[in-house]
């Protein structure tokens, strides 16, 4: 999962690159005879393992080789819960971003679950900062809530770009993590040529730990990318008690436009709601469009001397970390009410109007100009699955519309169904698919399914 500047989607013990050559794209490239692949694969990097020998097929790379189209720009990837969108394949300066659901138990990980990155103009623009230093004393003891990983910046909740979830006071250095173990995932994707978005859910990992009774309802993170060059990220958080939330992303750009006082707004202070990021001369605008009141912060990343008096963890340096803050105490309102957070990207000489505020449960592929009436989250019942020869989907009328996507996000099935539903999977490798259901209601539904072996 690459952006237009060679780096990587990376989170948990990951760095961001830029990627060089990836042998495993060759073997990929001649098992599904994707050129585009190859030329990947061979990179710019070492080329002298013994894979790259054993994968190497020149008939990829002749220049009468036939070339396949290339993958969809959108891709959801449900092994890894995690999903990427993109403006176009074929520039640097192209809008990229991807946000990672979970879950949070698997080796290197990070509590990181709806880290989100962001490419566009030739910049990275929200960043990953990755692994530390592997030395460091418990840095691979994560196998419970209070282990010393947790406890490094970069591993942490609060190193991340997402949400810290506190029924606490919050204080720089010492955000709430997220619960380890949690098993979060993605909930909706949609893809089309003008606009693509993606929706996790988030709830597992705002579950109460040790020392917070924070008691969360709802938590869903959504980021759509459209016009090219908009990108919005927008959160909802249903708590059936006030809780502190902080939005955050870390960044490398030079942040204009704060109120005066930042690095710890008092409260009553002019809010910053718009600000300008710089870097590589190029100039992103980022806007609070929800809720009313909610400002910009910015905070230190250094972990300090008194976190770290040994100096063994990463500094830092050069990395800002800026924060969306909600009015007054920070907290939601009492009761189960709904608080939704939107924060809108945009090229800073743009002109474009924000998008409507649309409940996530309402978000399509058709731009909305009013907020319609949250719907009930549809569900797609199939069976058997895993499925050796015909896979059934429940409800579905004559007439349906479905596909089925492999994990790179190809369309490998389409077709109409008859009466019962009926979808005939006999030809297709084993393996994981995302099912795609257009209903007669014009809702248009997502599942996982599994092909299992003859």
């Amino acid at each position: 999962m690459v952006g237009p500047l060679r780096k990587n989607f990376n989170f948990a013990d990951q760095g961001d690159g830029p990627q060089s050559a990836a042998r495993e794209l060759l073997w990929m490239a001649r098992k599904l005879n994707m050129p585009v692949y190859a030329q990947r694969g061979l990179g710019t990097g070492n080329l002298s393992t013994v894979l790259h020998m054993l994968w190497y097929q020149p008939s990829l790379l002749a220049p009468a080789a036939p070339v396949a189209a290339l993958p969809s720009k959108d891709g959801r990837y449900d092994g890894v819960g995690v999903a990427t969108l993109r403006s176009t394949w074929k520039t640097t300066n192209g809008f990229f971003t991807g946000l990672l659901a979970g879950p949070n138990e698997v080796g290197h990980a990070h509590l990181d679950n709806g880290m989100f990155v962001l490419d566009g103009l030739g910049q990275r623009w929200a960043l990953d900062m990755g692994l530390d230093n592997y030395n460091l004393p418990g840095y691979f003891t994560g196998a419970n809530q209070g282990s010393q990983r947790w406890k490094y910046y970069r591993l942490g909740t609060e190193g991340h770009n997402t949400l810290a979830i506190s029924a606490n006071t919050q204080a720089p250095l010492d955000f709430a993590n997220q619960k380890f173990n949690s098993r979060d995932s993605l909930v909706a994707f949609q893809s089309s040529p003008a606009r693509a978005f993606t929706v996790a859910k988030l709830t597992d990992s705002y579950r109460p730990i040790a020392g917070d009774a924070r008691n969360v309802s709802r938590v869903q993170r959504g980021v759509m990318l459209f016009d090219s060059t908009q990108v919005l990220l927008q959160d909802e958080i249903q708590a059936n008690a006030s809780v502190e939330v902080i939005w955050m992303m870390h960044t490398q750009a030079q942040i204009s436009g704060l109120a005066a006082g930042a690095l710890g707004l008092p409260n009553g202070t002019t809010a910053t709601r718009t600000l300008t990021l710089t870097q590589g001369g190029k100039q992103l605008k980022a806007e609070i469009l929800a809720p009313a009141g909610a400002y910009f912060d910015v905070v230190t990343t250094d972990p300090g001397v008194a976190a770290d008096p040994a100096y063994q963890q990463n500094r830092n340096t050069g990395v800002r970390k800026l924060l969306v803050r909600l009015p007054g105490s920070g907290k939601t309102p009492a009761g189960s009410s709904l608080t939704t957070i939107r924060v809108r990207f945009v090229p800073a000489s743009s002109a474009a109007a924000a998008p409507p505020a649309v409940a996530l449960a309402n978000w399509s592929l058709t731009p909305q100009s009013t907020q319609a009436p949250a719907r009930a989250e549809a569900t797609l019942a199939v069976y058997p699955n895993p499925a050796r020869t015909v896979l059934t989907v429940a409800g579905a009328a004559a007439g349906t519309s479905v596909r089925l996507n492999d994990m790179l996000g190809r369309t490998v099935r389409a077709a109409t169904l008859g009466v019962g539903g009926p979808l005939d999977v006999r030809t297709l490798l084993p393996g994981t698919y995302v099912l795609v259901v257009l209903g007669a209601d014009g809702q248009l539904r997502t599942g996982r399914v599994d092909k299992a072996a003859p």
